[in-house]
């Protein structure tokens, strides 16, 4: 082919729509994995797309490689293997026709073939992952708080994160990488998230509004001015708030930038929106209760790699081969797993590999593999926290990890018989006391135990102690428990809980106080939450995630489908002693919660309290006590109410700051127990190859 001429001054490259250039038959061969002579033959009988440079006393080659992926895809059809750059094809090429061999050179023929498949299957084995490492590793942060969502500016000086305070919002955050004082680029008057570099290094885009709603699109300076906005995303609909990031990133053109989105039907996929004009355009159609997050693309943009979340537990890595336009070439193709959990994906180019953040949640932990998908993966081996996102400096292959620390405690506090005048501190007693996260204390209808969910065996189990604290047992079982609050059965013969199965759905389980062996009660793609007892003992309500919106099912013990009894709630609280109607919980915003009961037969729904968390509440037969807000804020002073089932509300003590999280009361009525959860503490660290 003769060479292209020149563009006009001022115009875009011809080049930058066929990506990269490849100035001899030993790049191309490199690029295709192919030996010379084989690509030789291709371009004669195949039309391999090689140019020639038409200079006098040159016979130099060149080809690009937007024109090779084209050629590949069309010669492979539906071969997903041949459309990724150095993936070595499964199927041969177009050849030269030869003439018919001679007899006596068939034994040739056939010894070379052998030769020849023997060599391929030995190129083509699974082969492990060559070593990365030992690792240093330093702190970047230090401040309390929480630091997440880390990018690295394309010249590898600075660091964009969000970071939260305790009990303040999320703002944006620059600061150099190698060390420096922290550059506050937004007030945090909203949770802003997610920031990105551009290709350039002169902007940042970033999320601004409610994490589990509706956020806006923002650019802004990398000196944090010129502010402008490109329109809402839904980013997406699950709880992983503190574990999802890095929900944006730029194409290399700096034109475009790569979205999380939420569609109206319950999908979430991945959209191309114009920095020019706002324009839209879908990338990724997950099935139903799916969603596509955390986008990363290669330097050439000619890969993206992003999360595809299944569950509330279940997520996997996917590559998806793009075109110079940045729209999909073939199908996206599914890396191989390193735990339920594989997400923020970040390219190592200069190692052809995936780095992941994988593993049981809450213990992640960083792993990489070949972005072919031939190698398994292998943990990256450094020591800290759960590492639960990351990002990359491409020039020097530098790592920055977010590590997550956490601690939640149950505590316990006495009712007293009259109410002190005026807000006071909550008289808190330490209890259940251990060194790991212990959480969603429940009394047994007799008040004489206390169940519980902790982590102090080594994964979330389901543990049973005495009224007074003294006692532990472990109801222990083959998965791990999830961390909403249990239930006891109203004989107090069973308990109730949430557990991670292995479809990577959250489902019911019952346990059996005698055998402390649990038995599945759903099996559906439903994600429950905290299940409740019907008055009579033969069936669970429960909220569970369709599609992400959250209802409350009625799940029966006798088998048979979970039927949905009350639309758009987040949690119930229990049933009313009559069986005829639930105490439920609304969410309008993210840290505000709507108790209501809500009649199962007719009838509107009667709001009771503003809450500041969805367990602030628990039933007794004599009545319900909750948590009531007296302001606008989470932190606000609260009062402990008690409501009785004919609707007469006694306030039982005002408190000038929550308790905890949750709420459980004693049959006697002396003592309540809660869960208090230390502000989440999470730091950056640089990771770089020991020398």
């Amino acid at each position: 082919m003769a060479e292209p001429k020149d563009a006009p001054a001022g115009t875009p490259s011809l080049a930058a729509d066929r990506g990269a250039r490849l100035d001899s038959w030993k790049e191309i061969a490199a690029y295709v994995k192919r030996d010379v002579r084989t690509l030789q033959r291709w371009e004669k009988t195949a039309g391999l797309p090689v140019r020639r440079l038409q200079k006098p006393g040159l016979r130099a080659v060149y080809a690009y490689t937007a024109d090779l992926d084209q050629w590949l895809l069309n010669q492979s059809g539906a071969d997903d293997t041949l459309k990724t750059p150095g993936a070595e094809p499964t199927s041969e090429l177009p050849a030269v026709a030869e003439p018919r061999p001679q007899r006596w050179r068939i034994g040739i023929w056939a010894l070379a073939v052998v030769t020849i498949i023997g060599a391929a299957a030995f190129a083509l084995r699974p082969r492990a992952t060559a070593a990365l490492g030992p690792f240093t590793a330093r702190p970047i942060t230090s401040e309390p708080g929480n630091e997440r969502d880390p990018d690295v500016s394309p010249d590898g000086k600075y660091i964009a994160y969000a970071y939260q305070a305790p009990n303040l919002r999320t703002r944006i955050v620059v600061r150099l990488i190698d060390g420096g004082e922290p550059h506050y680029l937004t007030d945090g008057a909203v949770d802003e998230w997610s920031p990105v570099w551009s290709p350039d290094g002169a902007r940042l885009a970033f999320l601004r509004g409610d994490p589990a709603g509706t956020a806006t699109l923002v650019l802004i300076t990398a000196h944090g001015d010129n502010e402008r906005t490109l329109g809402d995303v839904r980013p997406y609909a699950r709880r992983r708030l503190l574990l999802v990031g890095h929900l944006l990133a730029w194409t290399p053109d700096g034109r475009h930038i790569i979205s999380a989105h939420q569609s109206t039907d319950g999908r979430g996929g991945l959209v191309r929106i114009s920095i020019e004009t706002g324009g839209r355009t879908v990338l990724t159609s997950p099935a139903d209760a799916e969603f596509d997050v955390e986008p990363s693309l290669s330097s050439d943009g000619r890969l993206m790699l992003f999360n595809r979340m299944r569950g509330e537990y279940l997520s996997d890595v996917y590559r998806q081969r793009l075109d110079a336009s940045f729209q999909p070439l073939g199908a996206a193709a599914k890396l191989p797993p390193a735990g339920p959990w594989n997400g923020t994906p970040r390219l190592l180019e200069d190692r052809n590999e995936v780095l992941t953040s994988s593993g049981p949640l809450p213990r992640l932990t960083l792993w990489r593999q070949p972005v072919d998908g031939t190698g398994s993966p292998v943990q990256l081996g450094f020591i800290g926290d759960n590492a639960t996102q990351s990002a990359v400096d491409r020039a020097s292959g530098r790592i920055v990890a977010r590590t997550f620390r956490s601690q939640a405690d149950v505590l316990r506090f006495p009712l007293p018989s009259t109410p002190a005048r005026g807000p006071v501190d909550p008289p808190l007693e330490d209890f259940l006391q251990s060194t790991y996260i212990d959480r969603a204390p429940v009394y047994s209808p007799d008040g004489s135990h206390v169940a519980f969910i902790s982590d102090r065996s080594g994964s979330r189990q389901l543990w049973v102690a005495d009224a007074d604290g003294a006692n532990h047992v472990e109801w222990s079982q083959p998965f791990e428990v999830d961390m909403p609050m249990p239930a006891w059965a109203p004989d107090g013969s069973r308990i109730a809980f949430a557990g991670l199965a292995s479809s990577g759905h959250t489902q019911l389980f019952v346990a059996d106080r005698a055998t402390r062996v649990a038995v599945r009660i759903t099996n559906d793609e439903l994600d429950y939450v905290r299940p409740v007892w019907a008055p009579d003992g033969k069936a669970l309500y429960a909220a569970a995630a369709a599609r992400s919106v959250y209802s409350i099912y009625r799940v029966p013990l006798a088998g048979g489908p979970s039927e949905r009894v009350v639309p758009d709630r987040i949690n119930v609280i229990d049933v009313a002693p009559d069986g005829r109607g639930l105490y439920v919980v609304r969410r309008d915003r993210r840290l505000e919660a709507e108790l209501e009961y809500v009649p199962l037969a007719s009838g509107p729904a009667v709001h009771l309290a503003s809450m500041s968390f969805q367990d602030d509440a628990w039933m007794t037969p004599r009545g319900l006590y909750y948590f009531a807000r007296r302001g606008n804020t989470p932190l606000a002073p609260v009062a402990l109410s008690f409501r009785s089932h004919e609707g007469v509300v006694t306030v039982i003590q005002e408190y000038a700051r929550p308790p905890g999280r949750g709420l459980s009361v004693s049959a006697d009525g002396r003592f309540a127990v809660t869960t208090r959860f230390v502000p989440a503490i999470a730091d950056l660290l640089l990771l770089e190859r020991a020398r």
